[in-house]
């Protein structure tokens, strides 16, 4: 399941199904990847039906299976009924789906959790888009309009190769510039809070070569490499893993 989205009232429950048809209608291919599966909408017993689900009165294992296995969760509802039922399953933001909270009154997007990793700002602002709402961003980052790395790397896809790296650049970018490096082409200008250079203290490099031009690189990893495999009958999994390695060295 890729997109859980939660109502409790009457208004809640006629803004999940403008949600749910926001998210299907829209061309873009974040909301493409994100619902590639199906999009679940549950609401309070009296208002089930037509589409829509019951949540039930023991409710805990719903919200713990939807939290484990969706790509977003959206509570059509208060920012505190989202925070309550979800408190005891939050754990990292590097595996912790985006969650969104929109008022009844359809009026601000608000990303909870996972705001760069999980993708729940862009997610929050191509929803207000939408809808016709304010998407309400609290990260500093993108509350300055600097470059969020871990952000970008997870809307292309690519792999971030510290996570402590990325949230000491996250912080470092606020107060300077940062040099980057990168072996790809990039559209446009550089990100804000970047400069290209290929030394420093601390930057960013964008390539697959496993390259550390900085004294502290943080490096975000296109996925464009394929393996295949083939090994004949008896071959052992040492040799396999010894020729793998050799044709990613």
């Amino acid at each position: 399941m890729s997109v859980y989205i939660f109502s409790y009232s009457g208004r809640g429950r006629v803004l999940a199904e403008r949600i749910k048809e926001a998210l299907e209608s829209s061309e873009d291919a974040f909301i493409s990847r994100l619902t590639e599966g199906d999009i679940k909408l549950y609401t309070v017993e009296r208002l089930a039906g037509n589409g829509q689900e019951a949540i039930p009165h023991i409710s805990a294992p719903l919200y713990a299976k939807a939290f484990s296995e969706a790509k977003a969760l959206v509570f059509a509802g208060s920012c505190g009924i989202a925070v309550r039922v979800l408190a005891p399953y939050i754990r990292s933001k590097t595996s912790d789906p985006a969650v969104l909270a929109c008022g009844e009154d359809g009026r601000f997007v608000i990303p909870l959790l996972s705001g760069h990793i999980g993708g729940a700002n862009r997610l929050a602002s191509l929803l207000a888009e939408r809808l016709g709402a304010q998407a309400v961003i609290t990260t500093a980052t993108d509350s300055a309009g600097r470059f969020s790395p871990d952000a970008w790397a997870a809307s292309k896809g690519f792999h971030i190769s510290s996570m402590e790296l990325a949230k000491e650049v996250s912080a470092a970018i606020l107060e300077r510039d940062l040099p980057l490096l990168s072996d790809l082409p990039l559209k446009g200008e550089l990100p804000p809070g970047t400069f290209a250079s290929s030394q420093g203290e601390l930057g960013i490099y964008i390539g697959v070569r496993g390259r550390s031009p900085f004294k502290r690189t943080l490096r975000l990893v296109p996925k464009t490499l394929r393996l295949g495999l083939g090994a004949r009958r008896g071959v052992s999994k040492e040799d396999v893993k010894e020729a793998v390695l050799a044709a990613l060295k």
